[in-house]
């Protein structure tokens, strides 16, 4: 997870317009979980009803971990950002970064688990999702 973030970092430091920073960052995303589908598979795995909340060795559960409060925190920024520079925000920019975690984070994972289904490419989905949401 650390990895993940610090190269989305990296890919936004080089960014400077705050709606360019909330595709770079969502479309970054996609492009390193698709590539490391393997690690993400472990760190979000399909839930259980008969199993407990994943928890760390020190008894965190994995969403209030410092990894991955860490990378929320970026995600909130980078549209908080954004949204600071509308006139008029069509929501808040929490939800806003909600709504773009969870429909990214499943145009992932989705495909991969209904293989079966012919599926648009995930970058071109999560590209046309972010474009839908941000304004430049």
């Amino acid at each position: 997870m650390h990895a993940a973030t610090e190269q989305l970092r990296q890919l936004l430091a080089r960014v400077r317009s705050p709606a360019r920073r909330v595709l770079k960052l969502f479309t970054g995303t996609a492009d390193y979980w698709l590539e490391y589908m393997e690690e993400f598979l472990v760190i979000f795995p399909a839930p259980s009803v008969r199993r407990s909340l994943a928890v760390s060795s020190s008894g965190v559960p994995f969403g209030q971990s410092p990894a991955a409060q860490d990378s929320l925190q970026l995600y909130y920024r980078t549209v908080d950002e954004y949204s600071q520079t509308l006139a008029r925000p069509p929501m808040p920019s929490h939800l806003a970064a909600n709504i773009l975690m969870a429909a990214v984070h499943g145009m992932i994972v989705f495909p991969c688990m209904s293989r079966s289904m012919e599926w648009t490419d995930t970058r071109l989905m999560v590209k046309h999702l972010v474009a839908g949401m941000v304004s430049e």
